[in-house]
């Protein structure tokens, strides 16, 4: 019974025979982004890039105790950077994840991942969490119009600590 089983089985696979989706080719990508996730101390009153003047950002042995905050900075940015595109660009945001001891996921928060749902973000549905100390993970897709924003999907503090920012895309 077994081997008539698994013969019926190994008739239908080969088939049936599972094509893989063609390797990732960079090259494809219309609109790029390089992201670096650290922590970081900022002072929570002030902008987290140098505008010069009252206005400059502080070195974290500068800042006041009472005005300091352990942020997760993307390129050093908090809140991170926007990202921008017109509809239907393909969009490729490469992430590196320099946090100690954390994992990391983005969700691209209002943006409908038609044919690559994996790249939603959503860490234990759609994928595992980028590793921590260096793993990197980049993320491909379509634009679709709208304003939203991405955040943090890996634990509920991470996007409440930094890690979130807006999204444009533009109508054709």
């Amino acid at each position: 019974m077994w081997a008539s089983l698994l013969a019926g089985a190994w008739a239908f696979v080969t088939a049936h025979a599972w094509n893989p989706a063609p390797p990732f080719n960079p090259a494809e990508c219309e609109v790029n982004y390089t992201w670096d996730v650290r922590e970081w101390i900022v002072d929570y009153l002030r902008p987290t890039i140098n505008l010069g003047g009252k206005a400059s950002r502080q070195a974290p042995f500068e800042i006041p105790n009472d005005k300091k905050a352990a942020k997760l900075l993307v390129n050093n940015l908090y809140p991170g950077p926007v990202v921008e595109a017109v509809e239907g660009q393909l969009i490729c945001v490469a992430v590196t994840n320099n946090l100690l001891d954390n994992q990391v996921a983005i969700h691209w928060h209002g943006l409908h991942m038609r044919g690559s749902p994996s790249m939603d973000g959503v860490y234990g549905v759609t994928q595992g969490g980028i590793t921590a100390q260096g793993g990197t993970f980049t993320y491909r897709f379509r634009a679709n119009s709208g304003t939203s924003w991405w955040h943090a999907h890996m634990q509920a503090m991470q996007a409440d600590k930094g890690l979130k920012g807006p999204i444009v895309i533009h109508k054709k």
